[in-house]
């Protein structure tokens, strides 16, 4: 016997659109988080001030590690994930 299929069904859209905005979320994070840190290094190299040019490059490095422990945003991409994996459990169902 063969199933025919019309359309998806609305656990199926849902799913799909939670798992598209967290994809969306994800990258724009990278993106944001790579043009802050890039604008961070330019000021840094390009620096009149003098404590900046001789620390500058530790200073970079402090918020490097303080952006990669940020939880935050992660937690809210961890929501977005969660939303989706509900959504395809319902399909389940």
């Amino acid at each position: 016997m063969k199933v025919i299929k019309y359309k998806k069904s609305f656990t199926e859209e849902k799913a799909e659109k939670e798992h598209k905005k967290a994809i969306k979320i994800s990258i724009m994070f990278i993106f944001l988080s790579l043009l802050i840190l890039s604008l961070i290094y330019f000021y840094i190299k390009y620096s009149p001030h003098p404590f900046v040019q001789k620390y500058g490059f530790y200073i970079f490095l402090l918020i490097l590690l303080v952006a990669i422990f940020v939880r935050n945003l992660e937690d809210l991409a961890d929501y977005y994930f969660f939303q989706r994996d509900v959504a395809e459990k319902g399909i389940v169902g």
